[in-house]
């Protein structure tokens, strides 16, 4: 888990993957390598793969915007969801700094 403050407690996420493919799933957990990324070995339905997610909000949220522009560049980018622990869900290519913000406010 990240080091953290008070502050910026750590706040663990689940982001779905809507691919088996292994090339893309690294290059997901590699554009997240600033946070906290554990693999899921099996996922609840296909094709999907599982990734946690743990790390202060600002870590958190910088990271997801990384990952948001690194796939819009792709051609062809799978769909991602990030979902908290109470269930809501975010689509990641709609997620703005500010809807984050207010996402993993309710996360915690």
């Amino acid at each position: 888990m990240a080091n953290t403050t008070n502050k910026d407690e750590a706040v663990q996420l689940e982001l779905q993957v809507e691919s088996r493919d292994e090339a893309t799933v690294n290059q997901v957990a590699s554009a997240l390598q600033s946070v906290d990324v554990k693999r899921w070995p099996a996922a609840r339905m296909d094709p999907l793969t599982i990734l946690a997610i743990a790390a202060g909000t600002a870590k958190l949220i910088t990271a997801l915007l990384e990952l948001k522009e690194k796939l819009s560049a792709q051609k062809n980018p799978p769909p991602v969801k990030v979902s908290n622990a109470a269930g809501a869900e975010l689509d990641l290519f709609t997620a703005t700094e500010s809807i984050l913000e207010e996402f993993l406010k309710s996360s915690k």
